[in-house]
Parts: structure tokens; C-alpha cells; sequence
């Protein structure tokens, strides 16, 4: 797991649907993270083999990498909450994360 450390200006989301941004739904701005909170966890696809009789791999198939990022954020007085959570997690959200572009 990798602590990030970019200078990121401004955070977006938006409601999801099937894991993608659900089409028309606005993006709103959140706060940016604590400082040393953001983290992003590659977690690796699962592989399938074909294997044959004598166990020699025939044919391989790797499913697609996710990535989970976390993060923490202040809750300030008179601010609503961006996201509403199961024990930390939060479900039909999107958020885009791009490190390469200057302002997140």
C-alpha cells in the first residue's frame, strides 16, 4: 500500500451504477482528504487455468485489477456529511482519481 502525496486541490462525486458514473448525475466537490490519509490498493485479478489431464496449464485467463482507495476526511460544524456509510464503507459513489492530472 502506497501513501500519496500530491498536491490535490479538489475532489468530485457522483451517485454510480454498475461501478461507473451513473449518466446525468451531477458531480458535486468534497473536501479534500487529512493530510497522509489517502491510500490506493491495488488488489490483483483472480487467475483461471485450463489445465489437461496431466496437469499441464492448457490456458490461463486473469481477471482485471481493482483498486481501492480510502481516505479520511474532516467533518466540519454545519457541514453535511458527503457520504453516508456501512461501517466505513461507502456504496454507490463514484469518484474519479487521476495523480496525473494537476488538480486530482
Amino acid at each position: 500500500m502506497a501513501v500519496l502525496t500530491w498536491g490535490i486541490k479538489s475532489f468530485e462525486t457522483t451517485e454510480s451504477e454498475n461501478g461507473a458514473p451513473k449518466t446525468g448525475s451531477p458531480w458535486k466537490k468534497i473536501d479534500i482528504p487529512k493530510k497522509d490519509s489517502l491510500r490506493v490498493e491495488t488488489k490483483e485479478g483472480e487467475t483461471k487455468e485450463a489445465l489437461d489431464e496431466a496437469g499441464n496449464v492448457v490456458d490461463s485467463k486473469t481477471a482485471p485489477s481493482s483498486y481501492e482507495l480510502t481516505f479520511e476526511l474532516f467533518v466540519k460544524k454545519g457541514v453535511a456529511r458527503p457520504f453516508d456509510d456501512k461501517d466505513g464503507v461507502i456504496e454507490g459513489e463514484s469518484l474519479p482519481f487521476d495523480p496525473g492530472r494537476p488538480n486530482g
